[in-house]
Formats: C-alpha cells, sequence, structure tokens
C-alpha cells in the first residue's frame, strides 16, 4: 500500500525513518510530493539506502525533480544549513557509514 492511496487529505509535514526504506517511500507518493506545502524529515544514510538495493543519488535527485530544496539538520546555531545535494553525498556516504537529519521543504 502507498502513502499516496492510504492518505486523502493534504499533509504538511512527513518524518520517516525507516532504516534505508526512505526511497521505497518516496515512490509510493508522488502526489504528496507534488503539493507546494510539503515537507518532509527524514534520515539520509546513504549505507541503508544500499543495503536495500537504492542509490543514494538518485534518492536525492527525487527531492530535487519535485522542487524541494535541502537542508541539513545540525546540533549548533542555526540548527538547519542548506545543503546541496553533492555535499551530502561526499560527505556521508557508504564507506563511512555515516548519516544525518534532512529537512526538505518546497518554501
Amino acid at each position: 500500500m502507498s502513502l499516496d492511496s492510504a492518505l486523502h487529505e493534504s499533509i504538511s509535514l512527513i518524518k520517516m525513518d525507516v532504516e534505508g526504506a526512505e526511497f521505497r517511500i518516496l515512490r509510493g507518493m508522488p502526489l504528496i510530493l507534488a503539493q507546494e506545502s510539503a515537507k518532509i524529515i527524514f534520515e539520509f544514510c546513504p549505507s541503508h539506502l544500499a543495503r536495500l538495493g537504492d542509490d543514494a543519488k538518485e534518492f536525492l535527485n527525487v527531492f530535487a525533480d519535485y522542487g524541494f530544496t535541502i537542508y541539513e539538520i545540525v546540533n549548533k546555531p542555526p540548527y538547519v544549513k542548506r545543503v546541496a545535494p553533492a555535499e551530502l553525498l561526499e560527505k556521508y556516504t557508504i564507506e563511512n557509514g555515516k548519516n544525518t537529519n534532512v529537512f526538505a521543504t518546497k518554501k
């Protein structure tokens, strides 16, 4: 079952931490991603994505395709920092196993 088929109302915020299944969930929510008010918080961990056969670059490209701007959530002010997908891909790799939290918004 996809999120689009399960949720029939406008969604303004989604929080995902599903240990690498984030891309699979994104594939089931194109209508939600198309909403202008959509905001998503998710864990970004390329090694978790790879474990399920998904590619981190392709995952981040979905957000660009739908017009999202992404911000890394950090532990010091200003707590969110606008970040380019390439920067995330360089800092968080399959090899180092590091992860971070990301906020994606269209506004």
